[in-house]
């Protein structure tokens, strides 16, 4: 049996990194958010609903 979500988080030594959020939907895993960040700690998200981006932001 499959797990309903999936985390991958990447924090590289920099302090730069990513993550992404995927969810099991109609058989395989979709993307509904991930995130990337640089050594500076600012970084950009994206949201998604059913592979739609939905919001997508910086901070």
């Amino acid at each position: 049996m499959f797990n309903e979500t999936y985390l991958t988080l990447i924090v590289n030594s920099d302090g730069s990194g990513s993550i992404e959020l995927k969810e099991w939907l109609i058989g395989k895993y979709v993307t509904t958010y991930k995130a990337s960040w640089a050594t500076s700690r600012h970084g950009e998200y994206w949201e998604y609903d059913n592979s739609t981006l939905t919001s997508n932001g910086s901070w």
